[in-house]
């Protein structure tokens, strides 16, 4: 959303957050982002902020803390705007994708793993996002969350004839294997080896069926 983005018919902003905004929303446009955060402080200092207001401010310093890679603060205030009410449906779409994203940037991942669980139900999660999730479930540690989350994946990969990605196969392998479950741990090698049959794969799953 931009600084001067409200049309007549719209939301508009307020005439004493109007002139700090657009002068943070030149500073981005020049890559003064520093200038830019300074003068959105400004705004944040307002005492009658409207919620429109506070909406285009959050906007701009997301994007001035991603520029600067302060993807901390990034979240921060790009967050709100999920529910505030003002973006439309396809940049709130795109807004909670990026929000996984930046969470994964963080190592937050009980929040990458809400906002991409939130893309996958929502039916605009695209592959990189599965993995992303998948990702986040297995460094957290949550290797029975990491199985539940990518094997229905995979299977609805391999339902559309297509190949699974060998990364989402190492990660449900690996964290069969850190759970001791050695039918699981079998079934993935199995998997594996059908679709990428390397001999370090076919030796390990000869080593498991002999062992059981």
């Amino acid at each position: 959303m931009s600084a001067r983005a409200a049309d007549q018919r719209g939301p508009r902003l307020s005439k004493s957050a109007g002139k700090p905004l657009k002068a943070a929303h030149d500073a981005l446009d020049a890559k003064n982002y520093q200038d830019a955060i300074s003068k959105l402080k400004e705004v944040e200092a307002l005492p009658n902020r409207t919620p429109f207001d506070t909406h285009v401010m959050n906007e701009l310093f997301g994007v001035a803390y991603v520029r600067t890679k302060d993807y901390v603060e990034a979240a921060k205030y790009l967050e709100p705007g999920v529910a505030d009410g003002f973006l439309k449906p396809q940049d709130l779409n795109t807004r909670i994708k990026a929000l996984a994203q930046i969470n994964y940037q963080v190592k937050n991942y009980d929040k990458t793993i809400d906002y991409g669980t939130r893309a996958v139900k929502g039916g605009f999660a695209d592959d990189d996002m599965y993995i992303l999730v998948s990702q986040a479930y297995y460094l957290k540690g949550d290797n029975k969350g990491t199985i539940q989350f990518t094997d229905p994946y995979i299977d609805s990969i391999v339902r559309k004839g297509q190949m699974p990605k060998e990364e989402l196969m190492q990660l449900v392998l690996s964290s069969c294997t850190k759970l001791e479950d050695m039918s699981c741990q079998t079934r993935a090698l199995d998997e594996l080896v059908t679709y990428y049959p390397k001999l370090e794969y076919q030796r390990e799953l000869n080593r498991l069926r002999a062992a059981q």
